[in-house]
């Protein structure tokens, strides 16, 4: 019964490792898409008139965060993923 518990914990860690790389990936892309968003919303609002250039002043308060996360997300991602492919 130990062993067949055993085995299972073993084969969800594997399940779970392969699944990893995916995962990080995927948040990397949406975090990155996220800002290309806000970016892009920001200037397509300047654009047409509906914001001016003091209202994207105010609107670095939301930015900030999100360059800051996507920065540490990316980073993450692509350090853990040198890992892999070196190895370790």
């Amino acid at each position: 019964m130990d062993e067949e518990k055993a085995e299972k914990a073993q084969t969800a860690k594997k399940t779970l490792a392969g699944r990893e790389p995916a995962a990080r990936r995927m948040i990397a892309y949406l975090l990155i898409g996220l800002l290309g968003l806000v970016v892009s919303g920001m200037l397509i609002l300047l654009g047409f008139g509906i914001i001016d250039v003091d209202h994207i002043k105010e609107l670095g308060v939301i930015l900030s965060p999100i360059i800051a996360l996507v920065s540490a997300a990316t980073g993450f991602y692509y350090g853990t993923k040198s890992n892999f492919t070196n190895g370790k």
